[in-house]
């Protein structure tokens, strides 16, 4: 699931630009128009699986082992990587932690060469409310050491550019 955090500041046309496309010449229908492009770049966003604007957004994980895809690349900033402990408290991943493969269409999140990641946490649903009610905790899973990993639920907080 991806949560719009900051919307983009423009639409990828111009209200005038829709207007004149459409020969519209009055003033009456501005209000209508502008939605109209709203949602048009939004569905657009969803069926590409693309920003076509700057806009910060979120999404989380119930876990992950291996490299994790970004969606609506390209990914310009990853903010923040937050994952749940044992003790269902929020912990920010240092950036030591993890790497980002920018190049790789979309953008990959891994653990960091030498690390397994986050200590094991409870998978929670993300964006959920402090009354989150218990999750068992997830298996480990092999990695090419034979140490295994496991990444807890985790949201990541990421502008697009």
């Amino acid at each position: 699931m991806i949560k719009v955090i900051t919307p983009p500041t423009e639409e990828p046309i111009t209200l005038a630009e829709a207007k004149a496309n459409l020969r519209v010449v009055f003033d009456d229908e501005d209000a209508d128009i502008s939605r109209m492009i709203r949602a048009a770049r939004q569905m657009a966003e969803e069926r590409l699986n693309r920003a076509l604007m700057p806009q910060v957004l979120a999404f989380g994980a119930e876990g992950f082992c291996g490299a994790l895809r970004v969606p609506r690349p390209p990914l310009r900033q990853l903010d923040s990587i937050t994952y749940i402990d044992s003790d269902g408290t929020a912990q920010v991943l240092p950036g030591a932690g993890y790497v980002v493969d920018g190049f790789a269409d979309p953008p990959l999140i891994s653990a960091a060469y030498n690390t397994l990641g986050p200590p094991r946490a409870r998978s929670l649903a993300p964006w959920s409310s402090n009354t989150r009610p218990a999750m068992p905790t997830r298996p480990a899973c092999p990695s090419r050491s034979g140490s295994g990993c496991s990444w807890p639920s985790t949201r990541f907080t990421r502008t697009a550019a």
